[in-house]
Protein backbone atom coordinates (compact mmCIF):
# COMPACT_ATOMS: atom_id res chain seq x y z
CA UNK A 1 0.00 0.00 0.00
CA UNK A 2 0.98 4.00 -0.68
CA UNK A 3 0.38 6.13 1.89
CA UNK A 4 -0.15 10.50 0.82
CA UNK A 5 -0.52 12.18 3.81
CA UNK A 6 -2.15 15.97 3.32
CA UNK A 7 -1.41 18.98 5.94
CA UNK A 8 -3.50 21.51 6.94
CA UNK A 9 -3.89 24.96 6.15
CA UNK A 10 -0.66 26.85 7.25
CA UNK A 11 1.44 23.53 8.32
CA UNK A 12 4.22 21.96 6.85
CA UNK A 13 5.22 18.11 5.51
CA UNK A 14 7.41 18.14 8.71
CA UNK A 15 4.73 19.23 11.20
CA UNK A 16 3.04 17.73 13.70
CA UNK A 17 2.91 13.78 13.80
CA UNK A 18 3.92 13.50 9.80
CA UNK A 19 7.17 12.48 10.37
CA UNK A 20 6.28 10.08 12.91
CA UNK A 21 3.61 8.27 11.35
CA UNK A 22 6.14 8.42 7.75
CA UNK A 23 9.01 6.69 9.72
CA UNK A 24 6.19 4.13 11.29
CA UNK A 25 4.75 2.81 7.88
CA UNK A 26 7.70 2.77 6.19
CA UNK A 27 9.50 0.05 8.52
CA UNK A 28 6.14 -2.24 7.89
CA UNK A 29 7.18 -1.35 4.23
CA UNK A 30 4.99 1.11 3.06
CA UNK A 31 5.49 3.81 0.66
CA UNK A 32 5.04 7.13 2.34
CA UNK A 33 4.24 10.85 0.33
CA UNK A 34 4.19 14.14 2.29
CA UNK A 35 4.26 16.71 -0.18
CA UNK A 36 4.84 20.49 1.06
CA UNK A 37 1.73 22.29 -0.35
CA UNK A 38 1.96 25.99 -0.53
CA UNK A 39 1.08 28.10 2.60
CA UNK A 40 2.03 31.16 4.23
CA UNK A 41 3.61 31.62 7.79
CA UNK A 42 1.09 31.99 10.07
CA UNK A 43 3.00 33.89 12.78
CA UNK A 44 3.90 36.08 10.17
CA UNK A 45 1.04 37.13 9.01
CA UNK A 46 -0.48 37.83 12.67
CA UNK A 47 2.35 39.87 13.53
CA UNK A 48 1.85 41.77 10.04
CA UNK A 49 -1.33 42.19 10.65
CA UNK A 50 -1.90 40.79 7.43
CA UNK A 51 -5.64 39.18 6.58
CA UNK A 52 -5.32 38.16 3.13
CA UNK A 53 -4.56 34.54 2.52
CA UNK A 54 -2.85 34.31 -0.98
CA UNK A 55 -0.63 30.87 -1.02
CA UNK A 56 -3.23 28.78 0.56
CA UNK A 57 -5.77 28.81 -3.03
CA UNK A 58 -7.33 25.53 -4.32
CA UNK A 59 -5.74 25.68 -7.60
CA UNK A 60 -2.09 25.98 -6.11
CA UNK A 61 -2.80 22.90 -3.71
CA UNK A 62 -4.27 21.08 -6.93
CA UNK A 63 -0.90 22.33 -8.69
CA UNK A 64 1.34 20.37 -6.16
CA UNK A 65 -0.89 17.42 -5.85
CA UNK A 66 -0.58 17.20 -9.99
CA UNK A 67 3.42 17.00 -9.35
CA UNK A 68 2.54 14.07 -6.62
CA UNK A 69 0.28 11.79 -8.92
CA UNK A 70 2.91 10.55 -11.25
CA UNK A 71 4.74 9.60 -8.07
CA UNK A 72 1.83 7.06 -7.21
CA UNK A 73 2.07 3.14 -8.35
CA UNK A 74 -1.76 2.77 -10.50
CA UNK A 75 -1.78 -0.97 -9.49
CA UNK A 76 -1.21 0.07 -5.58
CA UNK A 77 -3.91 0.67 -3.37
CA UNK A 78 -3.50 4.31 -1.96
CA UNK A 79 -4.56 5.27 1.35
CA UNK A 80 -5.03 9.01 1.47
CA UNK A 81 -4.24 10.45 5.16
CA UNK A 82 -5.54 14.37 6.24
CA UNK A 83 -4.99 16.82 8.81
CA UNK A 84 -7.47 19.44 9.04
CA UNK A 85 -8.05 21.33 5.82
CA UNK A 86 -5.88 18.56 4.23
CA UNK A 87 -9.04 16.18 4.69
CA UNK A 88 -11.32 18.49 3.24
CA UNK A 89 -8.76 18.80 0.34
CA UNK A 90 -8.23 15.20 -0.42
CA UNK A 91 -12.31 15.90 -1.55
CA UNK A 92 -11.27 17.73 -4.17
CA UNK A 93 -8.20 16.07 -5.67
CA UNK A 94 -10.27 13.00 -5.48
CA UNK A 95 -12.66 14.83 -7.69
CA UNK A 96 -10.84 16.63 -9.86
CA UNK A 97 -8.41 14.38 -10.61
CA UNK A 98 -11.18 11.34 -10.78
CA UNK A 99 -9.44 9.19 -8.41
CA UNK A 100 -10.94 5.60 -6.82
Amino acid sequence: MQFVIFHGAFGSAQGNWFPELKSKLESLGQKVIIPQFPAEDETELTAKGKTKITQITLASWLETFAKVLPQLKGDEKSCFIGHSLGCVFILQAVSAFKIQ
